[in-house]
């Protein structure tokens, strides 16, 4: 049963990944009002400095943000980042009485937390909160879209200025695909066949393949419930449901997965408004898109994913191309039996990404036949016949 999430490990595993930047700045200024702290309560607070990502592949992540702010007191200063409805902490009131940030840069990599650093904070920082990485269960997303820096001051007296800031995305690393089973790898030799299973679970920083992608941004107009979206594959039914108003929403599966063999489509309705609707791949190939307004349209987007995904090893009874095989321990006795996945997500460039991982499966066999001669028996006297 293949599983769909949506948004609002004895193994061995190796992978191949690369690095390319795409980069986004914004050099106007902007004015921090004083003693304006961030609320939730629907209204602007602070300064905002916007920037519109558009044109990367829609898998990319965040590689790193720089900022250079003036500001005479910088523990009055909150620094978030801000997409939709993602709020990430980048800095919150640390530099003491001290002045600005310049050429701050926030990576997650950096070995300095930016609690721990000081006045101008001149350098590379952990932030407070990590920068989204693609394939997380909350940051699963397409970053073409709008990014904002904002600044909350949350003290009197002193104030400020935005003066520049850069966000610079990458395509995501590699991830490490890993699979599970039912009996955690051991089974006696006449046990019921074994499930094997590629999932998101076993798999880490992004996803196994073949994955895809379906997104849908609905417009702030119309009723809500209206917004329906469904998607299929071979013309059976995956999902349904709704988008509410101003929303992106992103779903796809947690495994198995989506077969190479099968076509998928989308169904999206919206008769008081637009969606906007796109699929596309783990490796960040865009198979599909485009805008339904004023109306329902079905059998949208037809497309298989891209990467393939083989089974190899003694003892498997079925493999299949969605991430899921079969071990069947009545096939081999008695032993332990290698099982490799190999998957390569046939990306393009730098975004080809490859690997494999091995379980042993260990078949014990808990049966023993004893045999006692009746009489006593010469060699070559007798037989016996079991």
């Amino acid at each position: 049963m293949r599983k769909i999430f949506f948004l609002f490990i004895l193994a061995s595993i190796s992978y191949i990944a690369n690095s390319q930047p795409y980069t986004f700045s914004n050099t106007t200024d902007y004015s921090i009002p004083d003693n304006d702290p961030y609320a939730n309560d629907g209204f602007i607070h602070g300064a905002e400095s916007k920037i519109t990502v558009s044109g990367i592949p829609p898998t990319s992540e965040i590689d790193y943000v720089t900022v250079n702010i003036n500001h005479t007191y910088d523990s009055d200063l909150t620094l978030y980042l801000v997409y939709y409805d993602h709020r990430i902490n980048l800095s919150s009131n640390n530099g003491s009485s001290g002045n600005n940030y310049t050429n701050t840069k926030f990576q997650n990599s950096a070995a300095t937390l930016i609690t721990s650093g000081s006045a101008p904070f001149t350098g590379t920082f952990r932030p407070e909160v990590l920068l989204p990485v693609f394939g997380d269960p909350d940051y699963v997303f397409n970053p073409n879209g709008e990014w904002t820096l904002n600044v909350c001051d949350g003290a009197g007296s002193d104030v400020g200025t935005i003066l520049d800031w850069t966000i610079v995305f990458k395509q995501p690393t590699c991830p490490t695909v890993d699979y599970t089973d039912q009996v955690a790898f051991t089974m006696a030799c006449d046990a019921t066949d074994d499930l094997l299973e590629v999932t998101d679970l076993a798999t880490s920083h992004g996803s196994p393949y073949p994955c895809l992608y379906f997104e849908f941004h609905t417009d702030a107009t119309g009723v809500a419930t209206n917004n329906t979206v469904a998607i299929y594959e071979d013309g059976a039914s995956l999902y349904s449901g709704t988008v509410n108003n101003n929303e992106r929403l992103t779903i796809y599966t947690t495994g198995p997965f989506m077969s190479p063999s099968s076509t998928y489509t989308v169904d999206v309705a919206n008769p008081d408004g637009t969606t906007n609707w796109l699929i596309f791949d783990g490796n960040g190939a865009i198979h599909s898109q485009g805008t339904v307004t004023n109306s329902s349209q079905t059998g949208l987007g037809a497309c298989s994913p891209n990467g393939s995904g083989t089974w190899s090893g003694s003892g498997l009874s079925a493999a299949y191309d969605d991430g899921s095989a079969v071990f069947d321990p009545a096939l081999v006795g008695a032993g332990t039996y290698p099982i490799t996945y190999t998957w390569d997500n046939q990306g393009a460039g730098l975004f080809a990404c490859s690997g494999s991982a091995t379980h042993n499966v260990t078949v014990t066999n808990s049966y023993s036949a004893a045999w006692t001669a009746p009489a006593a028996m010469c060699q070559n006297a007798a037989s016996v016949n079991l």
